[in-house]
């Protein structure tokens, strides 16, 4: 069984909404942005990331009790697909503005506490990247969520220029750890 709600307008700051338990907003560790799309967070939750750096996007959410058939909603709509596992340790997990109130979406975890796979859709991030827009929606959103066991991260299409973007910084930033950490005063 699947149930759909949205679209439903979502604050974004800082090029980025999440998923999120109440009074808990997800934090990346360093170097964890990988599909440029979506990146679980340390304790829970994840960060989707945005082209639009302030202002509203557009988030649909489906919520399942299987894993979602590949290509529905057709992946010709979309222009970047990524999923990964995520964990709601109190079960309460939703979408979440980082600094404004959460959209009026229902809880993405029906089932309770526990791991879960996210599929996110996004189209539209390249129209006003950096952008603020307050009265005008251009990125639309579209996030499956069904109870499963942690499984390796899956990107299942990358079209968009700002997706291209942040797995460049992302990589960069993962070669300048490495170079940091073999540079430390006693590394031989």
């Amino acid at each position: 069984m699947s149930t759909i709600h949205g679209p439903d307008p979502t604050r974004v700051d800082w090029h980025q909404f999440g998923l999120a338990e109440p009074e808990t907003p997800p934090s990346l560790s360093p170097g964890g942005l990988t599909n440029g799309l979506i990146t679980p967070a340390q304790e829970g939750g994840a960060i989707i990331h945005t082209g639009i750096a302030n202002g509203c996007v557009a988030v649909s959410v489906e919520l399942r009790d299987e894993a979602a058939p590949l290509g529905v909603p057709s992946w010709q709509e979309w222009e970047e697909i990524g999923e990964v596992t995520v964990h709601a340790p109190t079960g309460r997990l939703g979408v979440r503005a980082l600094m404004d109130d959460a959209p009026d979406l229902p809880l993405l975890t029906p089932h309770g506490a526990g791991a879960y796979r996210v599929r996110v859709h996004a189209r539209g991030r390249d129209i006003a990247y950096d952008a603020s827009l307050i009265d005008e929606i251009v990125e639309d959103y579209f996030i499956q969520v069904w109870p499963a066991p942690p499984a390796p991260e899956l990107t299942h299409k990358q079209t968009d220029k700002c997706g291209a973007g942040l797995r460049h910084s992302a990589a960069l930033n993962v070669a300048c750890l490495a170079k940091q950490h073999l540079d430390r005063p006693g590394r031989r």
